[in-house]
């Protein structure tokens, strides 16, 4: 188990070794990472990386914007939650010294859905798993708003490094030695069976070539969002099972329709390995990840295929 600056040094020890769990997406993207002397290079198909927008450039991106934020604007319910959400995440994001992209808005807008349709799902006794993230977004907002007791983030060897600087930007020095843990390959589990029963509030890292490691834990929400696409089809059924083994789990999936990865694999979100005692509570397109925005004509263009959000409760037993 490793801690603070440990837990970086560790996942720096293991950027050059093959990962066992990473697509040929993944294979591409992180063909140019590389960490020297502690500096990062090579960071790509993470999402936006941009540093805070000043001036016009703020103004502009605010506008592009307004037709993503707009859905907040249904009810006064969720547009009192989004703005509050959205007033984090800007806090967030200045302690990191990042721009409020549209990528940074897709999970203030998400939590949001997932507050307004889940809301008893929150709080104090919670755990919630999220796989994949980056930059580790979504985890941030979620410690920022005292959403879980436990946030469990999965990811890639080179991506959950990144995620683990971001939380570190994000933390104060004593939440980061003192909450953030990264269990490794040789850990025992009555190591993460005492971690969980020991501390009130934590961030639990797992490199995803250990994600068997799932199975001794608990969580009562899951959160993918545009990152499943990404996985081989045998890793998605992976993670299925770990998954179906619990019950009366949340699980938002928010994932392109059909995607080609590099190496001609494909991987559908009707065709993931669903079963037929899943209560399916939204099926619909993602308002908010249909297009994305550009300062240049056409200034919104829709993805290469549509993106599907669903959220489910996994293995219905009540």
């Amino acid at each position: 188990m490793y801690q603070g600056q440990n837990a970086i040094d560790y996942l720096i020890s293991q950027v050059n070794i093959e990962d066992p769990a990473a697509s040929s997406h993944w294979r591409k993207y992180h063909s140019n990472f590389s960490v020297n002397n502690g500096l990062i290079s090579g960071i790509e198909g993470f999402g936006s990386n941009e540093n805070s927008y000043k001036g016009l450039i703020k103004f502009a991106h605010f506008i592009f914007q307004l037709k993503y934020r707009i859905w907040a604007f249904k009810s006064i319910k969720r547009l009192l939650l989004f703005f509050k959400l959205d007033v984090k995440n800007n806090n967030i994001l200045k302690r990191q010294n990042k721009g409020y992209s549209l990528d940074c808005l897709r999970q203030t807008l998400s939590l949001t859905f997932l507050y307004e349709k889940i809301p008893n799902n929150f709080g104090s006794k919670s755990s919630i798993l999220v796989i994949g993230d980056g930059f580790a977004s979504m985890t941030n907002l979620l410690w920022s708003i005292n959403s879980a007791n436990t946030i469990i983030l999965i990811n890639l060897t080179k991506t959950l490094l990144v995620d683990l600087l971001h939380i570190k930007k994000n933390l104060s020095n004593n939440n980061f030695i003192d909450n953030v843990y990264l269990i490794s390959e040789n850990e025992k589990i009555i190591d993460i069976e005492n971690l969980i029963s020991n501390i009130d509030k934590k961030i639990i890292l797992i490199e995803a070539k250990n994600h068997s490691f799932l199975d001794y834990l608990t969580f009562n929400l899951v959160i993918n969002i545009v990152s499943m696409q990404e996985m081989n089809n045998e890793v998605i059924k992976e993670y299925y099972e770990h998954i179906q083994k619990k019950k009366n789990v949340y699980f938002y999936c928010c994932n392109r329709k059909e995607k080609s990865l590099p190496d001609g694999t494909v991987t559908k979100i009707n065709e993931y390995p669903w079963k037929f005692n899943d209560k399916i509570i939204i099926d619909e397109l993602c308002p908010w990840h249909q297009e994305y925005y550009t300062f240049s004509r056409p200034f919104y263009r829709k993805y290469d295929g549509p993106i599907i959000h669903q959220l489910r409760i996994m293995n219905q037993t009540f």
